[in-house]
Order: structure tokens, then sequence, then C-alpha cells
């Protein structure tokens, strides 16, 4: 059953009748017909008797009645896979995260249906990378390449060539002229941005045509300056491939082509340039025209294929390929591949862009019963070897690429007759389908994906449910109030900004949607003034929750804490009914929901043991993985080489920047619960462990410094970390910010750092349990530096050092602070300040307390 009208190439209107539905609601029908289905080879199966309801806002597909008529559906594994009745493959769908089966069905076009012939033309058209059908005759035809069969030629309508073939009206005729030699002239045009780049990070590419062969060669590039490079490989490989000399190259004025250097580069190999007036692409036709053919070929063979744009890159080097091996008007009986390289072109290697290709295993040491091959990627073709290539993204992000060659068996002419079976890139690679060709999308209740816009958010319920609760929390709450807009001035826009909120397992428990204002558009200091708004520290988190894990005797007075993020509230008490009236309280004047138990509290899963509370962040770190794509990465036991030395890289390639600050954000939140990383992410701030015992409001703090660790500004490393009693509930791993002269300066000021830290520690517990705690004793491997501390006759020392750090000598001589001497193998702050071998590593996270996150 479907609402989709669109989907019948035509239909029965004859049938009629009603539905009932679970919740007693009763929809007519007004009409039945077959549909046909794409399978996943782009084959086309029709299912019959599909009722026509136009209320119908979800399609439904009865399983029982497909089995009936001998579908295969199969469930195993966590992957739902339905065939039809010749085996073909008509859908794969993996269960997710609500434990649904999310059924995607694509329904094919009925105008393209209509005009579809045999399934030889229609391959043979998808292998030249939707190349036209007249000059797919003309290929057979003229014999002009070998093993191609004979086509057919019919007017057929592809999805992928009516989405990727629209264009403008040609340039004008091109001038008369025409090289009759191979490099005599070569046209060049540097093509971009390509949106997004290719998993290597290749944004433009090079096109260079022969003006007498018409023969291609495209160059995939990371930026325009890479051009230049670029035509001097292009130029130092041709001359060698056919032992002429490149004559002259015309291309228009990007400065890219007009620089100094590249100017006297081809004066010195005696290269005429020829260079295109200002806005005048008409004059360089030859490779305008082609890559328009180029883009075109390549839009049609992601359409068809359903391949994310990321291949867009390996889709162009697939287009230029085939074309070389197509006819074109210019040559008269000959593809530009036989013109350049003086012989027919064979094509029984080529294959369908996007389909999936197999490898032989080159693991050694296989065993006998060992796969031999497996699934690699997505199948493309292109350079100058006749074996197809697999492109796959690795899990960095990069393109790796394999090439394999077809046994022969596999393209004689008598396998044509019967169906040949690919599969698109959707089977292998996590990308979401459209349910339907149709403007209707899935309006499946869980969505477990966060929309990206309004449009997309309103046809899901359980969003519009989300959007209408936001709205009457907004009257109930009254937080606008309707005002006269003033004169000469725009009112702020407003957006909906969608969340869901999961539990530690990853589970969807929530759906939020917030309606704010767009406060990126106002002006400090002409719309608004200094704001501020406080939020609890992440160390003030940790300590709450310390506190509450600690057994301490009191004087009979109970005392409640509320640690407030934003909306999200945090209660530790030690009577269990004051918290549920506090609760009560709270909620008669707001609007709350009660989550129980803390469990789970700004991204960080909470686990109450007897033993202790303990803290991670395991669903936080699996996803910064899927984000990198790292999530098949192995694990290791040390963050950093003890022997790593890193400095700056001056001729290095730039990074994506708004990737790059997202991951080590992503990182940055992670430390909060993972000490032992913060020197590796280089972060100031923090699976950490809360014991329950009986050592009292000892507050012991560890300060560490390295010399000149960072090798390109030669400053030092602070390394600092506060326990109370066994718990760990602040640490610090911050470049220092002036050259210490050394190793007693940079202790010196790193003992400084924790001794601010240190104060406001002291300062926060003794306004939340009503009592000063004991002196703050802080632990330094550094004699000197003590000496530094505590004695401030050492001019010749410390003449130097900048007044703010000696702070620590005024904490020295209130008592606030003792420092006293630590042996470097018992200095936790040690893991801080540098990276240390695997064996110390360990030992060290074990005594601050750091535990797996499996252990029980």
């Amino acid at each position: 059953m479907t609402g989709a009208r669109s989907a019948f190439a035509e239909l029965d209107t004859g049938v009629v009748g009603t539905v009932k539905f679970g919740d007693g609601s009763v929809i007519d029908i007004q009409g039945r017909r077959s549909m046909v289905l794409k399978c996943k080879n782009g084959y086309h199966r029709s299912l019959d008797a599909v009722y026509f309801i136009p209320k119908l806002r979800k399609n439904i597909v009865s399983v029982g009645r497909l089995d009936a008529r001998g579908y295969d559906a199969l469930i195993w594994g966590g992957v739902f896979t339905l065939r039809d009745p010749e085996g073909l493959l008509l859908t794969k769908v993996y269960r997710d995260n609500s434990y649904l089966y999310v059924l995607k069905l694509n329904i094919a076009s009925p105008v393209c249906l209509a005009a579809s012939g045999g399934e030889t033309a229609w391959r043979w058209h998808a292998r030249f990378g939707h190349l036209n059908f007249q000059a797919l005759q003309r290929l057979a035809q003229a014999n002009m390449v070998c093993r191609l069969p004979h086509i057919d030629h019919m007017d057929q309508l592809c999805d992928g060539c009516l989405a990727g073939k629209q264009r403008h009206p040609p340039f004008p005729e091109e001038a008369t002229f025409r090289a009759q030699e191979a490099l005599e002239l070569v046209h060049g045009d540097l093509c971009g941005t390509i949106s997004p780049a290719t998993p290597g990070g290749r944004k433009y590419f090079l096109l260079l045509v022969d003006d007498m062969s018409r023969y291609m060669w495209v160059r995939l590039l990371s930026g325009k300056h890479e051009a230049v490079a670029a035509i001097k490989q292009f130029q130092a490989g041709v001359e060698l491939e056919s032992g002429r000399k490149l004559q002259a190259l015309r291309t228009d004025r990007g400065e890219e082509f007009t620089s100094v250097e590249f100017t006297d580069y081809c004066a010195d190999r005696g290269m005429r340039r020829e260079l295109t007036a200002p806005y005048s692409p008409q004059q360089n036709g030859v490779v305008e025209r082609r890559n328009q053919t180029v883009m075109a070929a390549a839009r049609c063979m992601l359409k068809s294929a359903g391949c994310r744009r990321v291949f867009g890159g390996e889709a162009v080097t697939a287009a230029v390929y085939v074309l070389n091996r197509s006819p074109t008007k210019a040559l008269d009986g000959v593809t530009p591949y036989e013109a350049w390289h003086g012989r027919c072109p064979s094509v029984e290697h080529l294959r369908v862009f996007g389909c999936v290709g197999h490898v032989k295993s080159v693991r050694p040491n296989l065993r006998k019963l060992d796969d031999r091959g497996g699934q690699a990627g997505t199948t493309v073709q292109g350079g100058a070897s006749p074996a197809s290539t697999i492109v796959s993204p690795s899990p960095s992000g990069a393109a790796v690429r394999v090439e394999f060659c077809t046994p022969p068996s596999s393209v004689t002419p008598g396998t044509e007759e019967g169906p040949v079976r690919y599969r698109r890139v959707q089977d292998i690679l996590s990308t979401t389908e459209p349910v339907l060709d149709f403007d209707y999308s899935d309006q499946c209740l869980l969505a477990t994906e966060e929309p990206a816009s309004f449009v997309e958010a309103e046809q899901h319920e359980c969003w519009r449910k989300a959007m209408e609760e936001e709205l009457r929390s907004i009257e109930e709450n009254q937080t606008w109030s309707l005002a006269d807009l003033p004169a000469g001035h725009k009112a702020i826009g407003l957006k909906w900004v969608y969340k869901l909120k999961k539990d530690p397992t990853g589970a969807v428990v929530k759906h939020k949607a917030r309606l704010v204002a767009k406060g990126y558009v106002q002006q400090q200091g002409i719309d608004f003034e200094e704001v501020f708004a406080p939020v609890a520290r992440m160390e003030t988190v940790r300590l709450l929750i310390a506190l509450a894990a600690m057994y301490v005797r009191g004087n009979g007075c109970s005392k409640l804490i509320v640690g407030v993020y934003v909306d999200d509230l945090i209660i530790s008490g030690a009577q269990p009914s004051e918290i549920e009236v506090f609760k009560l309280e709270m909620k008669k004047k707001f609007c709350m929901s009660d989550l129980g138990l803390l469990s789970y509290y700004l991204g960080m899963e909470v686990v109450q043991k007897e033993t202790g509370v303990f803290l991670s962040q395991t669903a936080y770190a699996a996803k910064i993985l899927e984000k990198t794509g790292m999530e098949g990465c192995n694990s290791t036991q040390s963050p950093m080489d003890a022997r790593l030395k890193l400095r700056k890289e001056s001729d290095g390639k730039a990074v994506d920047p708004t990737m790059y600050k997202s991951t080590v954000g992503s990182l940055r939140y992670l430390v909060n619960t993972r000490p032992d990383l913060a020197y590796s992410v280089g972060y100031d701030t923090g699976c950490w462990f809360a014991r329950k015992g009986t050592e009292g409001l000892s507050l012991i703090g560890f300060s560490d410094s390295d010399m000149a660790g960072d090798l390109d500004d030669r400053k030092s490393t602070t390394g600092v970390l506060y326990m109370l009693g066994k718990s760990l509930i602040s640490w610090q791993s911050q470049k220092q910010k002036v050259v210490a002269l050394s190793s007693c300066e940079a202790e010196y000021i790193a003992a400084t750092t924790a001794a601010c830290q240190g104060i406001w520690l002291t300062r926060l517990l003794a306004e939340l349990i009503g009592e000063e705690p004991s002196q703050t004793v802080m632990k330094v491997d550094n004699k000197s530096a003590i000496n530094l501390c505590k004695n401030p006759v050492l001019h010749e020392r410390s003449k130097h050092i900048d007044t703010r750090y000696h702070f620590i000598r005024e904490c020295v001589e209130k008592k606030q602070i003792a420092v006293e001497y630590v042996r470097s193998e018992d200095q936790l702050a040690d893991i801080l300040r540098k990276p240390v071998g695997r064996v110390r590593f360990l030992e060290v996270r074990k005594k601050m307390g750091l535990e797996p996150a499996h252990q029980d």
C-alpha cells in the first residue's frame, strides 16, 4: 500500500474499498495496479496488486504476501535482506538503534520503464558513463572498439542522464584551425571546486585535451597551486610516450597559468602560449566542451549508482577513461584512444561505475579455510592499466585503491544473455537512501537521526510532537512578550534546533526541539552589552560526586548541594527524603523531568556501586571514532610514543580547519574523564573513579614540568592534578606562557599554577561542607624549586621571574599550602607533562585511580 500516485504509470480506479488500521481508523482505497521496483543491480521487478491510498502517510509492505508470491525474506545477524523469486536482491537493511528494520525499496520511474528495452544496451550505456545510444551504435557498427556486442538504439530515458546532463545552449562554432599532429596544440582548463572534496582532499581537476586526437588527460588536485606542477609532469610523460615535443598550450588567463614561474618555464622549453581573452571561454571551446561532457558523465554515474558525492573525483577519472574510448564528431571512424595510440581499444574489462568489486586476499599465512577474496569497495575505471579499480574509504578517511583483473570467462559474449548481477555502493557503505523516488519520505515514528532543517523534521511525527511541546512550554512559561518593533530596526529571526537525548547505551530516550533566536546576527554594544551565564565547572561536578562517595562523620545537620549546568541539575545530599522534598518544590515552579538516580550527566556515564562512583564516556568516545572514520582502529595502551618529537611542518599540507577544530574540541571534552589523555590532547582542565572511603577531606596536589619540551617555541609544559582522599578531582596539562631558563624555573612556574588551582578548590570545599579542610599539601619533585618557594633570598635565580609567579610564596607563608618533596617515580603528574613509556604510563594511571570501563 502506498500514498504516492506518481509511483504508478497507470492506475485501475475501478478497484475500491477500505482498510482498517490498528487504531480503529478507516481509509479508502482509490485504485490498484502493479508497481515496479528497482533492484540493487539496476534491474526492474514488478510488484503486483499494490493499493493506492492517498491518505496513507507511510508505505506498507506485507512480508507475508511477499512470501506467498515467492519472495525470499531473511533476517540474520542484524541484517534484513529481501530477494525476488529469481534470487535478485531487492533491498538490504541493517537493524537500527530502535531495533527496527526500516525497509528501503526504490520505486523506478514509470517514464523510464515505459521506454526501457533490452538489458544489454542498458548495461553498456551505464558502463560507458551514460554515453548516448547513438554513440554506442556507432562504436558497435564501425568496430571502433573490440568486444562490444550489437546495440539496438532506444530513446531510453535515464534518471541519471536527466539529472546530470541538463546544460545551457552550446558555444558558437569553434575556429576552423585543427592540429595535424599529436601535441601540436593542447587545450587545458582547471575545473573546480569539487564539493565535497575526495577522501584524499582533492578539490580541483586539470583537464588537458590534444587538439589532433581529442585524447584527454585528467589530474586531480588539492588546490590551484598544484596546476603548474601537474602540467610539468604531463609534458614530461606525453613527450616521452609519443616521441614528440609539446608545441603550444592554450588556456584561459587564470593566475595559475599566468604566473612568472610558469611563463619562464614555457619560454625555456620553447612552448608557445595561447591565452584566451578575459570572459571568453568559447575561444578555448575544445576543452570547455569536453569539460561539460566529462562533468555530465560524472554526474550521471554518481546519480545512477547512488554513490556519495565524495566519489566525485573518481567519477571524473572514470568519465575521462570511457570518453577516450567513445566516438566524437571531431574524428571520423576512430576513437580518441585509437587516434593517439594507433590501435583499437578493447572494452571487455569495463564495469558499471559504482558496482561492488571483489579482490583476491593477499594476506600472508592464510589457513586452508580462510576466504580467498572478499568485497573491497566501489568499482571505477581509470589509469593506464586495463584492470578495474576498487576505491574504498579507509578508517582515516583516505581513499584506498586496489587494482584487480576480471577473469576472461566472466566477459565472454555468451554471458550477456543472462542476468549479470551487480550491487551498488550503498550495499557496502552506510549511507542513507530515499525510501521512494517521489516526494514522500519515510514517516517512521522512531527517527534516529537529528534533522538538519524544519522541512526535514516536520516529516516525522516524533519531531512534530517535540516542536509542539516546545511551543506549549514557551506559552506556559511566558518566554516571549509582544512588543512594537523600533523604527529602523529589523526583528531577529528564529530557527529550530533538534537534539536526540540518549542513554549510556546510545538508545534514544527523548526527541528535543528548541526554538531559538539567531543571536549570532546581533552586534555587541549595539544590540546587547556584556553577557555572562554561569555554569558549573567540570571540576565542581567531579568534586560533588567525590563528596557523595566519601564516608564522613557529621554533626547531625544535613546539607543539600545542587550543581547547575544550564537546565541540567545534579542533586547531592545525605537524606533521600530531603532530596525528594527539593524536587517536589522545584516541580511546582518549573516543568522538570526526574531521571532518578544519576546515571548520565553532560555526556558522561555514571555508574554507582558499593565500592564507589565510576565516570566514563564510552559512548562519546565511540562517537568520536565514528566521526573520524576510525571505528576499526586498533587500541593502544599508551596515547603517545615516549620517543615521539613533534614539530610544525612549514611546507606541510593544510588540513580542513573545521574538521580539525571539531575533532580537537571533541577530544578535549573526552579529557573530562580521561586525565591520562590530557597531555596528548593538549588541554588544560578533566575513565575516572571516585572510591568510597574514610580518608577525610585531605586535599593533595601534584605539580610537574618538563624543560623546553616544545621544539618550536621551546616553552615547557605544566602538569597539575589534585586528589581528594583517593579520588582524582582536578587535572591540568598546559603549555607555559613564558620560556623558562632552567628546570628550576619551569618547576617553580608549574608549582604556582598548581597553587592557584589548590586555593580555588580549598575555598570551594569550604563553601560546600561548611568547614575549612586541612592544609593543602603539594608534591614537587624538584628541590631547587621547593627552596625557591620557601626562601625568597635566592635573588640570582628569581630576579627575572614575573611577579605573578611568586604567588606561591605568599601561600606558603600563610600556611595555606605546604610544599613537599616527592620522588620522581611517585610523581603522579608525570604523564601530564610529557609522553612516557607504556610500563610507566600504566603504573601512574593505576595510582591515579583510573580503571578500564569494563572492569567491575
